[in-house]
């Protein structure tokens, strides 16, 4: 099953001058099942955070992820104003630079702010614009520690045994990383990019919640750097092609097979744009209607395997 997988990421959604628009996308992706919702005081230029909780602050059906220890943006509902204006006039969001799996060991971005005044004062702004105390899952925000300073393993679970968070963790933009995994503490949780291996291979993971994303962009890079995976990708969309549309079954495609390799994770989907999550969803259903994804999954792998080595 995907829907009940899946985690609406909304990083690109806005308040002030978008209120109005975000709120449409939140409200369809709930009625079409989607229950987990992914925020950080960064997302949507510092407003998105403020979105959510007047959608769903007041609903204990969803679940809502929620980190601390990255900078809210200055000046947010001006900022709102001007990238609106800014897409108007070119048309579209920017072109970003082609994705590349940043693994465990590599470079990675800035580590957030984990001092515990900057946390305490985050969390308390955090749990007021989402409106809602316990928050379900709390995050640090790009922390690269490991293991994790005592201080943040300590503040983090006082919020636990106050009842203020029902999971604590780290959520990183990098590759999943069995190491720093395991020097957390058992019950946290664990939020990563896909490591591109768990497209092709099953993947052990512990039995703390694990969420898992970009997995779109992981699949773009297989696509660009694996001609056996690109081959394996258009053969299963040939396939099924009278399951769903192509385009949404295309952005489906690696969900199916982290969905088979991966089977307890959660898995973010990102969409600022009502008519595209629409049409994802609604492939979604169909394929969990069917009950397709083993079979999807299941055709890739022997596609692949039957694939010549063109590298």
């Amino acid at each position: 099953m995907l829907i009940p997988r899946l985690v609406l990421g909304c990083g690109h959604l806005t308040g002030g001058a978008s209120t109005a628009e975000s709120r449409r996308l939140l409200d369809h992706a709930r009625a079409s099942g989607i229950g987990h919702f992914d925020t950080a005081p960064s997302y949507g230029i510092g407003t998105a955070e403020d979105v959510v909780g007047q959608a769903f602050g007041d609903d204990p059906q969803v679940a809502i992820t929620a980190k601390i220890g990255s900078a809210r943006p200055a000046a947010p509902l001006l900022k709102t104003v001007a990238r609106r204006a800014l897409r108007l006039v070119r048309g579209g969001p920017r072109a970003t630079p082609p994705y590349q799996p940043s693994m465990p060991g590599q470079g990675h971005a800035a580590e957030g702010c984990f001092d515990p005044a900057f946390m305490a004062e985050s969390f308390a702004i955090t749990a007021r614009k989402l409106r809602r105390t316990p928050i379900d899952q709390l995050l640090l925000h790009e922390s690269h520690a490991a293991p994790p300073a005592p201080h943040i393993v300590a503040f983090l679970d006082r919020l636990l045994a106050e009842g203020r968070a029902g999971h604590v963790g780290i959520a990183n933009g990098t590759v999943y990383d069995p190491a720093l995994r395991a020097a957390c503490p058992a019950h946290w949780t664990m939020q990563a990019a896909i490591d591109p291996a768990m497209l092709l291979a099953p993947t052990m993971l512990p039995d703390a919640p694990t969420i898992l994303h970009t997995l779109v962009k992981t699949d773009g890079w297989a696509r660009a750097n694996d001609p056996r995976y690109a081959a394996a990708a258009d053969q299963v969309l040939d396939a099924f092609a009278k399951l769903a549309p192509r385009n949404a079954l295309a952005i489906l495609l690696p969900y199916c097979l982290v969905a088979r390799n991966a089977p307890a994770a959660k898995l973010i989907y990102t969409s600022s744009v009502l008519e595209r999550l629409d049409a994802v969803l609604a492939a979604a259903r169909e394929i969990d209607r069917t009950e397709a994804v083993d079979a999807i999954a299941t055709a890739f792998d022997n596609a692949y395997r039957s694939a010549p080595d063109e590298r």
